[in-house]
């Protein structure tokens, strides 16, 4: 994936996060050890377009990923980037820190 389509969709999570359009929420998959906390961004105008920002359950890899789904085609599309130190220092400390807060609290009800 190209590093400059990467970074201006970092900006934009940036961004919307700072404009307080971003509410953080849960994410489940298909198995029951996979799971993670989520922020999503929807084309308003369309719903076409859908921005994901997940930090993911994993022992392996970075946690981090972004999902952008493009519904408007034929044939749908979904790109996922895994998200690296560098990238994660783009986004602003408190999003990140309440990304790892909701982690905490899902692994707290998950496993105790």
């Amino acid at each position: 994936m190209n590093e400059t389509f990467t970074l201006e969709l970092i900006e934009v999570l940036k961004q919307n996060y700072l404009d307080n359009k971003l509410e953080i929420g849960e994410v489940n998959y298909s198995e029951p050890m996979e799971f993670g906390a989520i922020c999503t961004i929807v084309d308003s105008e369309f719903e076409n377009v859908i921005l994901h920002f997940i930090h993911k359950h994993t022992d392996s890899g970075y946690p981090y990923e972004i999902v952008v789904e493009m519904r408007y085609l034929d044939s749908p599309v979904e790109w996922k980037i895994s998200i690296d130190d560098y990238l994660i220092s783009k986004l602003p400390e408190e999003m990140i820190s309440e990304m790892e807060s909701k982690m905490d609290e899902l692994l707290e009800e998950r496993f105790n």
